[in-house]
Order: structure tokens, then sequence, then C-alpha cells
């Protein structure tokens, strides 16, 4: 559809109480929302309970889609493996025989890891093509594309309506949400994340936290200006950092009802908030509606209320252990000569780090020819501070580094958090699928993307 076709087509704004549309998104939590059409119903990020990132997030409200009312779904679609949009204890938890009945969607991957496991569980698995059409039933089809390194967006087109969810996808310029719009076009509804979702500072680097809250919103800005949607919902940032390590976090999040502000005022679109069991048709006027889910989410937001966890100890012996397998783990899935290059000066990566341990009192230090070793005089300045049991979860998983990164459960310093990051970035990097290997160099979208990640 042209430019101009799709602005023809988008619904104007109509009163509730007029025929509705028969496109309907029902509320489910955070990133997740039921998108009914035609013979499809399309649930996306399906997490309904639970912590996610090594106990470091919770859900801002309670969930009202229970498992049961996965009987009634055809379709998941997972927008990336970030376990607060792919959430295996859900999947797990819904009846097998209600799964066989389910297809899941998820973008083209070289290890085919989520498809996988969704396979074996019994669902129907469909793997989706980058930038290439789907049909899902007559007159319904979607199209997803990737962004690096392992998000992707997805676009439901039915009865000349295009509806966008971009979620966590980093689109901060211009020129990313142009890449994407040259494959959407103009869209009627976008749905797109409006606070922060990683770390950003020690608890007194608060103005820095303010800052990345205003960025998150320009970004919204950026693209409601690109995609020009009629309606937009701020989502996939209904949650708070939830942990004792990490609460100082939540200081300078957008609320909901600063995004609805700031959509309002500083952009052409019209607002859509939903809380948790409702139901939107789209094109009506959501008015009535947001101020309903935004009374009951200011509720939610009062984080005194909330309960915080608490860190369980790793002993030191396990430790160690899980160092060791973590050098072998890695180096055996990734080409040596390329990992001592990249050690050279200037670049320096896999340099040693050294933890501050805070619940052992202990300073541990890890490289890739020792693994994890105790600092016996104490004398190295660390340069990273953080529990036992978020040491473990580093060192267990490949993702382990991201997930910290994520769920802020740490205190370092900007010159440290870069040595950090470039020691331990090859294991997040080795669970997309991807490794250190000169296939990988000759990927020119993923070095430049890399580089500039690793600069910041």
């Amino acid at each position: 559809m042209s430019v101009s076709s799709a602005l023809e087509a988008r619904p104007t704004i109509r009163s509730a109480t007029r025929t509705p549309t028969p496109l309907r998104i029902r509320w489910v939590n955070h990133a997740s929302y039921v998108l009914t059409a035609r013979d499809v119903r399309l649930i996306t990020d399906p997490w309904l309970f639970g912590s996610a990132f090594n106990n470091g997030w919770d859900l801002i409200s309670e969930t009202q889609f229970s498992l049961d009312d996965f009987r009634e779904i055809t379709h998941i679609w997972f927008s990336h493996e970030h376990p607060d949009h792919f959430a295996p204890p859900v999947l797990k938890a819904i009846d097998p025989a209600v799964r066989a009945k389910i297809t899941v969607l998820f973008q083209e991957t070289k290890d085919h890891k989520v498809l996988d496991f969704c396979d074996a569980l019994g669902f129907n698995v469909q793997e989706l093509r980058n930038h290439r059409w789907h049909a899902l039933a007559p007159g319904l089809r979607v199209l997803c594309g990737k962004v690096p390194f392992y998000d992707s967006w997805l676009l439901v087109e039915t009865r000349g309506l295009k509806i966008l969810n971009t979620n966590d996808c980093v689109v901060d310029g211009e020129a990313i949400a142009g890449d994407i719009v040259r494959h959407t076009g103009t869209v009627d509804v976008l749905l797109t994340q409006f606070s922060y979702a990683n770390w950003i500072g020690n608890p007194a680097d608060r103005e820095l936290r303010e800052e990345s809250a205003r960025e998150k919103l320009e970004r919204v800005k950026i693209q409601v200006s690109t995609f020009r949607p009629t309606f937009t919902v701020p989502f996939a940032s209904f949650v708070y950092f939830s942990h004792e390590e990490n609460r100082y976090m939540n200081d300078a999040i957008n609320s909901i009802e600063r995004a609805h502000n700031f959509i309002r005022r500083e952009t052409n679109t019209t607002p859509v908030v939903l809380y948790p069991g409702d139901q939107w048709d789209i094109g009506c006027d959501p008015a009535r509606q947001n101020a309903m889910a935004l009374d009951a989410y200011r509720r939610d937001y009062d984080l005194a209320a909330k309960p915080f966890r608490k860190t369980s100890s790793v002993a030191l012996e396990e430790l160690c252990r899980l160092g060791q397998e973590y050098v072998a783990r890695i180096t055996s899935k990734n080409n040596a000569l390329i990992m001592a290059l990249l050690a050279l000066p200037p670049l320096r990566h896999f340099e040693t780090v050294t933890f501050q341990v805070t619940d052992l009192d202990r300073v541990l230090a890890f490289d890739f020819k020792r693994g994890l070793r105790v600092v016996e005089d104490g004398s190295a300045a660390a340069q990273m501070s953080l529990s036992s049991e978020s040491l473990a979860f580093l060192l267990k998983f490949d993702w382990g580094f991201d997930t910290l990164l994520v769920n802020g459960r740490f205190r370092t310093s900007p010159r440290d958090y870069r040595r950090v990051m470039k020691t331990f970035y090859i294991g997040p990097l080795n669970s997309t699928g991807r490794y250190l290997h000169p296939r990988t160099l000759v990927d020119r979208d993923f070095v430049l993307r890399a580089l500039r990640k690793l600069r910041r």
C-alpha cells in the first residue's frame, strides 16, 4: 500500500457508542495483548506472572489473563528472547492439549532456539523470514523485521489497517526509524516502549536516569513522526525494579501517566492507555478508557507498597566452579586467534576483571586463562560490586551478563563499565547464535552495531 493510500485508509476517531470495528485489542500486561481480527486471536509476548531478569523485575500490575484463556488463542508472537517477552514458565504452564492448537511465530534466527523449544513443548511453530509477508488467515498478514542484536518488530495488516509493534527495538534516531518505515509505510496504530529498561548509573546518578527517561520519550516522538499513527499505545514498560539491590533505579522511571501526557502534548497522535483486562475496539475514542486506566495505574505505581526481593548467597567454591565452566564454554565456541587479536592494544578486550562480592565480603578476579579466583590480599581495586547471586548468574548462563545489565543489580563507574563490557559481551553474543568467527566479521551491519555499543 502506498503512503497516500495508507493515510486514506486510516480510521478517524469515532464515538464508542457507534458500531465498533471488528479489530479489537484485549490488554494482558506489560508487552502483551491479544489482537482479535477475523478468525485470528494473536497474543504477543505473554509474561503473565513471576519475576524476570534474575529477580530484578516484577510487573507493576496484576495480570487478569488466565492460563485457561489460552484456549481461545490461535497464535503467539515473541518479539525476542528476553524473559519479560519470552517467558518459558508461562509456556510450560499452558495445558498440553491447548498448546497443540496454537502456532508460535518468531523471527528468523541462526540457532532456531526459541522455535525448537516451543516445538518440543508441543506448539506448532512458524519462522518469520525477515521482511517477508506471511498470511495468517485470508485477508490478514504479518511482516516481521529484525533489529540488532536480537529484537524484532511486527506489522499486522488487515482490512486496510496497519498495526505496528516495535516493543523494545532501539529506534533512537530517524535513520533507524527510516529503515523500518521503508518496509512498513505509515501505520494506523503504533505500540512502543516508554521508559528505560536497563542499568543507568549508581544510586547517586539520578540525573543520568532522568536524562534516559526523557530520551525514551523522545524516541516515541521520533517514531510517531516517522510512522504517523492515528493512535499510539505506550507499552512494554509496565515493570518496576524489584530487588533491594536495584530499587533505587525506580527513582526516575516514566510512569504511564507521564508517557500519556507527553504523547498528547508533543505529538499529533492519540494516546491509548490500557489496563490489564481492558478491551479497545480499534478506532474508538479512547478518552474515557484512558482516564479509568490511568486512575488504576496511579495506585499501582505506589512502589512503597510493593514487595522487594532479597539476595540468596552462593558459596565461594560454587562461584569458582562456575568460573571454570564459563571459560571452557566460551573458549570452545569462539575462535582463539580472533580472541587473542582482540585482546591486544589498542582494543584490549578480555582483560582481567575484579569483583567486590558484597555478601561474601571477598574480592574475586576473572580472566580467560585462570577463570575466577580469590584475590587473597584484597588490594586489587574492583571494577564492579555485586552479590554472589548475580555473579553466579553471569557465569552460569551465556546471557547472564545481558541479564545483569538489564536488572542493574551492581555498581560500577563508567570507565570500569566499559572494561567489564569488553570482557563479558561474548556471552550474550553467543546466546544469540553468533560467535567470534571469521564469518561473523563479514556481517557489516552487525559489526558496526557492535562497535557502536562497545564505544558507549
